[in-house]
């Protein structure tokens, strides 16, 4: 049997818990600590959204919580005491508490957080539903993974959304891929060359994956490309999800793969970045031509004249 051990520490150095629980033998453990995100915040990544509610979250102390077999506790416990002791630590610093672990076999319960999702003309399917779920429309089957792009996040339904609203042109360049959902649901619009492109490997071994799952690699060409660096052809139809920042990063070499009437579908575009985004690629030549939104997100729709 396993229990959850949770040290919610008041001192004004952490530091030590972490050298007493190394001196007790105790190397794996997490830690929550709101100062840790606060640094992030103020650091100088030029972060596009962060969520409020995610700082409201956090306790007002740091935690450490560690798992451990019950036969090891009130021992673990008391070498943890004496070694804080000893580096004068009162116990009024810091407070412990035990709880039953639950050890759930992971591999099979992250599945409950995934369900089909509606989207548009298509229906986004975890794979292990996909011989005992009825199809009513496109259905786009995805193997969850590291990689963005499950479907859920309001920022890949805007996408679908739109390629739903366009006739898809002969050739697709899906950047920043993830998943691969966007350049498959391409695919499965009528697209017959589509590129998927990301700079992460490991993304890319889950698109490829997905493109599989989808019987699509025939139209499907996978590979490795910060932004457009690795691309040397013109296409009908760009798909974007990706942050306005790196939108308008993308902007600079976009026109080297665009011909006349090349459509762009940008996503993950936050409201209050949209008219900078917007402006941006109007200067370029780009025209607005469809707008959606969900909540405080926002895709986009151009066309190159």
């Amino acid at each position: 049997m396993l229990s959850e051990i949770t040290i919610e520490f008041k001192g004004e150095n952490i530091e030590v818990l972490y050298d007493a629980l190394y001196l007790a033998n105790i190397f794996l453990y997490s830690v929550i600590d709101k100062k840790d995100f606060i640094d992030v915040t103020k650091s100088k990544i030029n972060w596009d959204y962060i969520d409020e509610k995610a700082l409201s979250s956090y306790q007002e102390f740091p935690t450490v919580k560690i798992i451990l077999e019950n036969k090891v506790i009130t021992e673990k416990i008391n070498e943890l005491k004496n070694i804080l002791e000893n580096f004068n630590i009162k116990q009024d610093d810091y407070v412990i508490s035990i709880k039953d672990y639950i050890d759930y076999d992971w591999l099979k319960k992250w599945k409950e957080f995934y369900s089909v999702i509606d989207v548009g003309k298509f229906q986004i399917i975890p794979i292990w539903e996909k011989s005992s779920y009825e199809y009513f429309k496109i259905p786009i089957y995805i193997n969850p993974s590291v990689a963005f792009g499950t479907g859920e996040h309001e920022s890949t339904k805007i996408a679908l959304f739109l390629l739903s609203e366009l006739k898809i042109g002969f050739t697709v360049l899906d950047v920043g891929t993830g998943s691969g959902i966007l350049g498959i649901a391409a695919a499965k619009l009528g697209a017959n060359k589509i590129h998927l492109i990301d700079v992460d490997i490991n993304a890319l071994q889950n698109t490829n994956e997905n493109v599989v799952e989808n019987d699509v690699q025939s139209k499907c060409k996978i590979y490795q490309s910060s932004f457009l660096s690795n691309v040397n052809e013109k296409f009908d139809l760009i798909i974007s999800n990706m942050t306005a920042d790196l939108n308008l990063e993308l902007l600079k070499n976009l026109k080297k793969v665009c011909k006349k009437g090349t459509k762009i579908i940008l996503s993950g575009i936050i409201l209050e970045r949209k008219e900078k985004v917007i402006n941006s690629y109007f200067n370029e030549g780009f025209n607005l031509i469809l707008e959606k939104n969900i909540g405080e997100w926002v895709g986009l729709t151009f066309e190159y004249k």
